[in-house]
Formats: structure tokens, sequence, C-alpha cells
């Protein structure tokens, strides 16, 4: 019996970890995010775009000998996928991008036997805090090629430098960002009709020997039987992200910190004139290279900023 599992996640919440672990499995497929390659992106074989090679392209890269899939698809880019296969308009309100994003899942999922959705979740401030360094060192995820790489004809600037010109404000927009996208994958996978299971970054990372426990409450067939290979290495929050840490708890007001109350203070942290602007600090960051993955804004982020 085929089985198609997806993991619904956010960018720098643990991904590449977890899928490296339920790869070796050898149970489930092969993680990566395949779908990057189907929506259009500058130097991209033209054949792949919106085309249904590109998609049983995705679809071969993705399964293993037995017939099993698996993929990662992320809130900032789902919706686009979506409608790229369905070759419609963008959707830029919420409830239309959560309803291309159902309807793409449950069309996935019908080619398979079986399915199952990992809604993975990271604190959103060590999100925030993880993304703004790379953006403003100049690293950038090629999506292309599946590597990461030097931007070209970008001042590169070391961590120390950033460090000393970090902007909380901007943090805290990302963060915010971030814990719109999660409660959006997390409402798309409830919707699906599929088995779903909700993990961490700390509790994969920190334990990867209970995934076994995590696929048998997916209903994977022997999931006991898996045998777990820690690809990755667990990403943790050095010394500079401490520091970033500390500029952003100043900023918010909050004396005695950790990740949790970080958390928890920007979700109800009203931004300046956050009613007014667009909640999307990696659209304005990636630029134009990768502006048709991240096409499109979360123009309603600020209807579910959770304020006290």
């Amino acid at each position: 019996m085929a089985r198609c599992t997806v993991i619904l996640s956010t960018q720098r919440s643990g991904t590449t970890f977890l899928e490296g672990c339920l790869s070796s499995t050898e149970m489930l497929g092969y993680f990566k995010e395949h779908f990057t390659r189907f929506v259009r992106l500058p130097g991209l074989d033209t054949r792949y775009d919106t085309s249904p090679h590109g998609f049983l392209q995705c679809l071969r890269n993705a399964r293993d000998a037995s017939g099993n899939a698996g993929f990662t698809l992320m809130a900032s880019y789902l919706p686009a996928v979506a409608a790229d296969y369905y070759a419609e308009p963008a959707r830029t309100e919420a409830e239309s991008q959560h309803a291309i994003s159902v309807r793409f899942l449950r069309d996935l999922f019908d080619g398979f036997d079986d399915a199952g959705i990992i809604v993975l979740r990271r604190n959103a401030m060590q999100q925030g805090i993880s993304a703004y360094f790379s953006v403003r060192t100049g690293y950038l995820h090629n999506y292309v090629e599946g590597r990461i790489e030097r931007r070209e004809g970008k001042t590169h600037n070391t961590h120390e430098e950033v460090l000393e010109v970090l902007d909380p404000a901007d943090v805290v927009r990302i963060a915010k960002t971030r814990l719109v996208e999660n409660d959006f994958v997390d409402a798309v996978g409830e919707a699906v009709g599929v088995p779903m299971v909700r993990t961490t970054y700390d509790r994969v990372t920190s334990d990867p020997g209970s995934l076994p426990m995590l696929l048998a409450e997916l209903g994977v067939e022997n999931a006991a039987d898996a045998k777990i290979t820690v690809r990755n290495e667990k990403v943790v929050p050095n010394q500079m992200a401490e520091q970033a840490a500390e500029k952003v708890a100043d900023y918010l007001q909050v004396p005695d910190w950790d990740w949790d109350s970080l958390e928890e203070s920007a979700a109800s942290f009203v931004l300046p004139q956050e009613d007014e602007m667009v909640v999307t600090p990696r659209e304005q960051a990636l630029e134009a290279e990768l502006n048709r993955v991240f096409r499109y804004p979360w123009k309603y982020a600020t209807r579910f900023v959770r304020r006290s």
C-alpha cells in the first residue's frame, strides 16, 4: 500500500532535520521541498513550469521503490503551488488561500492508499532571529539546485556586523509572521481530513528516537520497526542568537526572558503602524529572484496577529 506523508511547516523550523530522519526509515519516501520545483523560478527548465510533467517529476522525486512519497510544504508557498497546479489566479485572501491549499492536498492524497500530515512548529522568536541573520549575512537557499549559497552582487555581512545593527522591530515582525504561518498550516492540516500529528522542533531534535511513536499515531504500518538515522545536525541557539534575543527582550520590555516568554510577548506586541503595514519580512528581504515562490503577500496577516 502506497502512502503519502506531508510535513507542513514554516521556514527555519527544523524541517531539514525531520526530513533526514523520516527519509532514513526507508518506509515513507524521500522527503524534500519537491514542489518548489513546480513553482516557476528564474533559471528553471521551462518544461517543469506549471505542467503535468512538472507535477509528475515532483512525485517521481518523492517516491521510493514501494511507491511511498514524502513532501515538505511551507506556509509561505503552499497556496502558490496550489494555484499554479490548477493554473488558477493568485489567491490573496485568507479564506481562499486556505481553501485552495486544502483542495490541493486532498487531490495529492487521492493518488495514494494512505496519507498523513505532520505539522512541525518551532519557537517563533528563534525562527525570527535565525531568518534575520540568514537574510542579512547574504546566505540564501537555492531552491533550483537545492543548496545553500551566497547571493551574488550583494554585500555579505558577518554575524557580528548584523548583530551590531540588529533592528529588534524587524525580528519581531518576522516572529509575528511565523505565528500567522504556523496557524495557517495547522488550520489547513486539520481541514484536509487525514490523520494528522503535531510535533515541535525541540521534541524532534532532542529525541529522534521518539519518531516511531509519532509515525504510529499517523497509522504507519510497522512504525515500531522504523530505524531512525540522524542525517543532519541539530541547530541550537548560539551565543550570537542569545545576544540578539537580549536586544529583542529589551525592545519588548521583557526583563527575565526565556524563549517562550519572548514568543508570547511578540505575539501580543503591537508594532508601530502595524494596522497599515503588510507583515511580510521574507518578501521584503528575498527580493526579485525568488519573488515567484513568495509572491503572495500575507496581506491578511494583521487580522490574525494575537493581541492581548
